[in-house]
């Protein structure tokens, strides 16, 4: 006998690019335009959303964000930070990350430095 559980998945794509959660602390990056076989990076938090752009991944869970800087070329993705919030959405532009918290709209920058909107 078999049990199947329908579970979330985190999932974003960019350029050619995607990432998925595939257990829940691990992502996969597969990159569209080469035969070589996807980096799978592993984390310390439990997988809720991820967010990709050009050369930038956002890895959220566990009330933690992180960062990757992503060299596609060499298919290796560098670690950048990690900060703590807890958020209900989370995207990522150039080298800034943008989540909502709350009522708020807050960019940081991979840095971690912070600008708040209301």
């Amino acid at each position: 006998m078999f049990f199947l559980h329908e579970q979330q998945r985190a999932v974003s794509f960019h350029s050619g690019t995607s990432a998925a959660q595939v257990t829940p602390t691990s992502v996969q990056l597969t990159f569209s335009d080469s035969d070589k076989a996807p980096l799978r990076l592993t984390t310390n938090v439990s997988v809720e959303r991820v967010a990709l752009s050009e050369g930038s991944l956002a890895i959220y869970g566990s009330g933690k964000v992180l960062t990757y800087e992503v060299q596609e070329e060499l298919r290796h993705a560098l670690f950048g930070s990690e900060f703590q919030l807890f958020c209900d959405a989370v995207a990522v532009h150039e080298q800034s990350v943008i989540t909502m918290e709350s009522n708020r709209i807050n960019i940081r920058s991979f840095q971690v430095r912070t600008m708040n909107f209301v």
